[in-house]
């Protein structure tokens, strides 16, 4: 019953989330700049190898910061 309650409670708190979020048509560029700026930096950093093969695909080249 315990489990129940946890889902529910999250179920809630990402409607929640959902509903507050503002709705592209409503921001400004510069917001979903900003907002897809943030997704893909934390999409690049959860999969970084995947992010270099990515970029290498497209032609091109990827070196690490000071190499």
């Amino acid at each position: 019953m315990a489990a129940m309650g946890f889902f529910l409670a999250i179920t809630r708190l990402s409607q929640y989330c959902e509903d507050r979020r503002p709705k592209p048509t409503q921001m400004t560029d510069a917001e979903l700049r900003e907002g897809l700026m943030a997704h893909v930096e934390g999409l690049i950093r959860a999969k970084p190898g995947l992010a270099v093969e990515c970029a290498r695909q497209i032609g091109w080249v990827v070196e690490p910061v000071g190499g």
